[in-house]
């Protein structure tokens, strides 16, 4: 599985997005930086834009992610109240 998103800036306020170890076999940690703590929802995505798994977490908090999809490329989409990062 190969997420795509690379250290990409979340929101204005200097947000980052990073995926370890990238690719991978279903297990991975993401790690939303932002310089606020909030809520958001994470959302696993395919090339079509379907949504295959979806959690709530905080940023500045890693988030353990284990999912049973084939290989493949996929995006994750991070919502805040402050912005959409895909």
């Amino acid at each position: 599985m190969i997420l795509d998103t690379s250290e990409k800036t979340l929101a204005p306020n200097g947000g980052l997005i990073s995926i370890r170890p990238n690719p991978n076999n279903g297990v991975f940690e993401i790690s939303v930086q932002s310089a606020i703590t909030e809520d958001a929802t994470l959302s696993i995505t395919d090339l079509t834009g379907r949504s295959l798994y979806e959690t709530y977490c905080r940023t500045n908090q890693p988030v353990k992610i284990t999912t049973q999809l084939p290989s493949g490329v996929y995006f994750a989409v991070v919502n805040t109240a402050h912005g959409r990062k895909t």
